[in-house]
């Protein structure tokens, strides 16, 4: 499918109860206009987003193109979320200095600046 009839397809279908106008092109304003022209619809196509990145970002992109849909590495990932993985950093730094073990000026400074911002922000 190419770029044009992915875009017309895509527009025609997702704007409710729309079709493509008599002149083929999707109701969809470019520039302040409706898309009427030849010229219209490729400058309006140039800035749409390329299908081999559009269908990365949406699952029924990739369905309309015939391919399966794989959600992003960034987007599956099930890591927890960044505070609660600085807050284990911290603690597990925390218990090795407590143990007796030295962790040089860089980290005796990143605990200490951390222990003082939780001591004077206690939670709740």
């Amino acid at each position: 499918m190419t770029k044009s009839e992915f875009y017309k397809k895509w527009y025609s279908t997702r704007l409710e109860n729309q079709s493509l106008q008599e002149n083929g092109y999707p109701n969809v304003s470019f520039k302040g206009d409706l898309i009427s022209t030849e010229e219209q619809w490729q400058e309006f196509l140039e800035a749409e987003i390329e299908l081999d990145e559009f269908k990365k970002l949406s699952a029924e992109a990739a369905e309309m193109l015939g391919e399966e849909y794989v959600q992003p590495y960034t987007q599956a990932r099930i890591y927890p979320d960044l505070t609660e993985q600085l807050d284990g950093v911290y603690k597990s730094l925390k218990a090795i200095k407590d143990s007796g073990v030295d962790l040089g000026t860089e980290g005796n400074a990143y605990i200490d600046s951390i222990t003082a911002v939780k001591e004077a922000n206690p939670k709740n």
